[in-house]
């Protein structure tokens, strides 16, 4: 009861990730909390979540070490969603190292207004009811790596309609204006 916190009833998920030796064919699985899901850019958030989620091979200077053959293998990583939060943040990773410098991604992804995460589920989550979500804020970077601005787009209380935060002042705007190549975190609700 002491560690109880209603902020992490709210906002902390819990995802899975598996590793498999393509050597002996091993698993490994831990699982990890998260406050955020930090995806690589698509064309809209699903796709976002499913570059996420699609496996990978890890080689080379990524090898992980398996524990059964006791070297470091070739191995498959998959993340999958194990515990919804009831609100889903996503982040979108718009800033990249490419050497000594970094450089902004400025592609636009459509937000998708409404999302159903039950596909990037692992088959063996239980007690997830409610795998739908409703976009009510959008925290905005404008800028480069060099400095930049933050506003956001958040619903109001009724969720009819949006607004848009600059600072002291705050405006009408459409949901089409909410869509921008500035978005880079994203927040969900629980329908």
């Amino acid at each position: 009861m002491r560690d109880f916190s209603p902020i992490v009833e709210i906002f902390v998920g819990q995802i899975v990730s598996t590793l498999t030796c393509l050597s002996c064919d091993e698993k490994s699985t831990t699982f990890e909390p998260f406050w955020d899901l930090s995806v690589p850019l698509g064309s809209t958030v699903e796709s976002c979540l499913k570059k996420f989620t699609t496996e990978e091979t890890l080689d080379g200077a990524d090898k992980p070490r398996c524990d059964h053959c006791k070297k470091q293998r070739k191995m498959r990583k998959v993340y999958k969603m194990w515990k919804l939060p009831e609100v889903l943040v996503i982040h979108l990773k718009r800033f990249k190292q490419s050497g000594r410098s970094r450089n902004k991604d400025s592609s636009r992804v459509r937000l998708d207004e409404t999302l159903n995460v039950s596909q990037f589920l692992h088959d063996k989550s239980r007690g997830n009811t409610g795998t739908s979500y409703e976009l009510f804020a959008v925290s905005n970077h404008m800028g480069d790596t060099g400095g930049g601005h933050y506003t956001a787009s958040c619903k109001n209380e009724g969720g009819e309609s949006w607004r848009y935060c600059n600072d002291m002042r705050v405006s009408n705007v459409s949901s089409n204006e909410v869509q921008s190549s500035d978005a880079y975190v994203l927040f969900y609700q629980r329908l």
